[in-house]
């Protein structure tokens, strides 16, 4: 049957789009039809396409529109189609001024598994789940989870999103998603604030920790009580995004982040404090918290394996003593969380998608449980060692089961269950014709669009189900044709692709059987080829020179330039590292850019710098000053072939400025720094006439995409999404692509049976 389609991601609205044969004066004529064919005669699927109909072509009718979508909802349930989901949720997002089909909506979504939930098999974790809010902004998987619940389980404080009911801040909420009221705003008693993270609720109930910068009173990020019942806040530490856990007797708040890596505790007792625990931690851990009876402490710790990020989960003593490595998959073991029963719940991909798993930790010794035959070895870390359990015994068991969406940030809560936010990502690819305006067109699903030099084609990485690989599609939006099926074999990472000039072929740096090294792929398709090994076997971005003939890459202490075809590369500059992402040529082929570190003068760490050397050979020059002591980012040459943009972290990383770098070395000049956002990374449209440059603004979500004028120096926002790229650009500046993303966040509870 038509009507019936494929599972729709979480969170988007129904395309009813099925025609019908059956002709009625009004919806509740057509109404009364599905009826009769649900309930006389039994022909479910006849009533379903009445109801889309009903939907679709009388959507003005809210009354009738949301009593449809709750027999729709019910109906695909019985026929065992995932859309139920997606009804229900349009009854509760877009019609809950309709109170009883809302209502009925809410207690379906309660009892339902989420979408891609469902289960094969007969697994030892059963769980049912309970649906509590939408809409929550969360960020990369090593910053803290936006939310957290009470210990009785019965409250959520969450971190919102401006929407029409509120302003970005902190609230609590009930456990049927109602807000009860707001905790911080951004335009709180205590002035603005800029980010707010972390917010974790105390074991008494009686005070809530978050993280968070109000400018007009701190320099830095702090960590911040709050009294529940007074409403008092007070400051007990520095911290740096946010990485949170109350201590099991709400004696202190343990904290774990940049640029350190320490465990540190803070008192918030009378007797104020600081306490370090054990020795540094990497830089790239995350704090997951205490176990229940607080001996041990969770974290997960970031490494590279082979071009692809890892994620282990390691269990830490809580004096910072003994640590030990519990899960060493291939791949991602993240965001850990301490169940009542003692159990380790985590977020791994080692099923082919991000969902929850369960692992059994001994309480004593901290190890995993059940204990089996083992053999351990020891590792060095930075400036610490520890014993790994290799083969790493114990059942280790998948909780959720979901393939068309991702689980992350599970938080265990009082009443036994587990709090996640399940999150749907969709990036499409959209083109324009340059203007103030900027109506566009969206004309695939994927990400790191190229377009062809003459605008007619565009290539990029498709997602979704077997959508992997390369395409590319027609400017005017054709059915897109796979170039490869797999760019990154075994999953292994590889950089952004890099259009040649001429539009025949694409490189970018991935790892092959010898290691990491640069490949070109033709956009006829065939096999990729490479054409050299990168040394160190290190992450590098090659870019094209503008004839064509040469690439150019930054790889370790040194700055590249080798033949299209391969052969001998040559070496033009060294430092003592590069930001391989920001090579750069000149529009006129003369000149490579890149920012880099020099050598440290003593115990000082420099900044990075903006260098230019010849692309023939010779001097390398550094063109920003030394008295810019911040990092920089976002390197472009602008088309006369003079001038370089840059981003700016002034202030200690707090700044944000977009600055001009001379070729001539004249000092740095302020370019761009509004002071309603945070101005991020740009580029030039090819004849200079405008700079379009990525910016955050307080007030909304996500990331805006603004349009500088050359001439009159007008600033205009062209472009919203909660994630994009820069635009790519025809070389006769009259097409431009660029890929949105557009993310929906749904926390439920899980609550497991065993």
């Amino acid at each position: 049957m038509t009507s019936i389609r494929r599972p729709l991601p979480i969170g988007l609205a129904l395309l009813f789009l099925a025609p019908s044969s059956i002709v009625a004066q009004s919806g509740h004529d057509l109404f009364q039809q599905a009826l009769l064919q649900e309930r006389a005669y039994g022909n479910l699927e006849q009533a379903v396409e009445l109801y889309e109909r009903i939907v679709s072509e009388f959507s003005e009718d809210r009354v009738l529109t949301a009593t449809a979508l709750v027999q729709l909802g019910d109906l695909y349930e019985k026929l065992g189609v995932s859309e139920a989901r997606a009804a229900y949720l349009r009854v509760v997002q877009d019609l809950a001024d309709q109170r009883n089909q809302a209502r009925v909506a809410r207690e379906r979504l309660t009892v339902m598994t989420p979408a891609g939930g469902r289960r094969s098999g007969s697994p030892r974790i059963d769980p049912t789940y309970t649906f509590i809010l939408d809409d929550i902004p969360i960020g990369r998987l090593d910053l803290p989870a936006s939310y957290d619940f009470s210990p009785d389980g019965e409250q959520v404080v969450f971190r919102s999103h401006m929407t029409s009911e509120r302003p970005p801040g902190l609230y609590i909420a009930d456990r049927e998603g109602a807000v009860v009221r707001p905790l911080i705003t951004l335009d709180s008693v205590l002035g603005p604030t800029e980010g707010l993270w972390s917010p974790r609720w105390s074991p008494d109930r009686t005070r809530i920790a978050f993280v968070a910068r109000f400018p007009e009173r701190d320099q830095a990020m702090g960590i911040y009580v709050i009294d529940l019942d007074g409403g008092a806040v007070e400051r007990i530490g520095e911290s740096y995004e946010g990485n949170l856990s109350w201590a099991p007797d709400g004696s202190a708040v343990t904290h774990l982040g940049a640029p350190h890596g320490r465990l540190e505790t803070f008192a918030v007792t009378r007797q104020r404090g600081k306490s370090v625990l054990g020795d540094a931690l990497p830089q790239s851990a995350f704090l997951g918290g205490y176990s229940p009876d607080g001996r041990w402490i969770a974290v997960d710790i970031r490494s590279e394996r082979l071009g692809r990020e890892m994620r282990d989960i390691w269990v830490v003593a809580a004096d910072g003593g003994e640590r030990f490595h519990v899960t060493d998959s291939p791949g991602l073991d993240a965001n850990p969380t301490w169940g009542m029963d003692g159990s380790l719940y985590f977020v791994s991909d080692r099923s082919g998608s991000a969902n929850i798993w369960r692992l059994g930790i001994e309480a004593i010794s901290g190890r995993r449980y059940p204990p089996a035959r083992r053999r351990s070895e020891v590792r060095p870390g930075r400036g610490w060692s520890s014993r790994v359990d290799v083969g790493l015994p114990g059942h280790v068991e998948q909780a959720t089961f979901f393939d068309d969406a991702r689980v992350v940030y599970p938080r265990a809560i009082g009443n036994g269950g587990i709090a996640f936010v399940l999150q749907n990502v969709t990036r499409t690819i959209q083109v324009a014709t340059p203007s103030s305006s900027l109506e566009s067109r969206t004309i695939a699903r994927g990400r790191n669009p190229q377009l062809s030099p003459n605008g007619d084609r565009v290539y990029f990485e498709g997602e979704g189900a077997g959508e992997t690989g390369v395409f590319a599609v027609s400017r005017d939006g054709s059915v897109p044709v796979r170039v490869i099926r797999e760019l990154s074999p075994g999953g292994r990472w590889s950089s952004r692709l890099s259009i040649s000039p001429d539009g025949a072929a694409l490189t970018y740096a991935n790892v092959g059987e010898q290691g990491w090294g640069i490949f070109v792929l033709s956009t006829r398709g065939g096999p990729p080829r490479q054409v050299t090994s990168l040394p160190g076997n290190a992450l590098s971005y090659p870019v094209w020179s503008p004839d064509g003939t040469r690439i150019a890459f930054a790889s370790g202490r040194s700055l590249y330039v080798l033949s299209r075809d391969g052969g001998q590369r040559t070496r033009l500059a060294e430092l003592r590292t590069w930001d391989t992402w920001s090579v750069r040529w000149s529009p006129d082929g003369e000149y490579l850019a890149a920012l880099g570190w020099g050598e440290p003068s003593g115990q000082v760490e420099p900044p990075n710098h903006v260098y230019v050397v010849p692309a023939s050979g010779g001097e390398l020059r550094q063109l920003t000053p030394d008295d810019e002591q911040q990092y920089k980012e976002g390197l472009e040459w602008h088309p006369n072939g003079n001038e370089l943009t840059y981003m700016y972290h002034a202030q200690d990383f707090e700044g944000d400025e977009l600055r001009t770098a001379y070729l001539d070395g004249r000092p740095s000049t302020l370019f761009i720094d509004e002071p309603a956002t945070w101005d991020y990374v740009g580029t030039w449209a090819p004849d200079g006439s405008a700079y379009y440059f990525m910016a955050s603004d307080r007030a909304q979500p996500g990331w805006q995409l603004y349009r500088r004028d050359s001439e009159s120096g007008a600033i205009v926002e062209v472009l919203t999404g909660d994630d994009l790229s820069l635009p790519r650009w025809s070389r006769d500046g009259q097409t431009m692509v660029w890929s949105v993303e557009q993310v929906k966040s749904q926390l439920w509870v899980m609550k497991i049976e065993q």
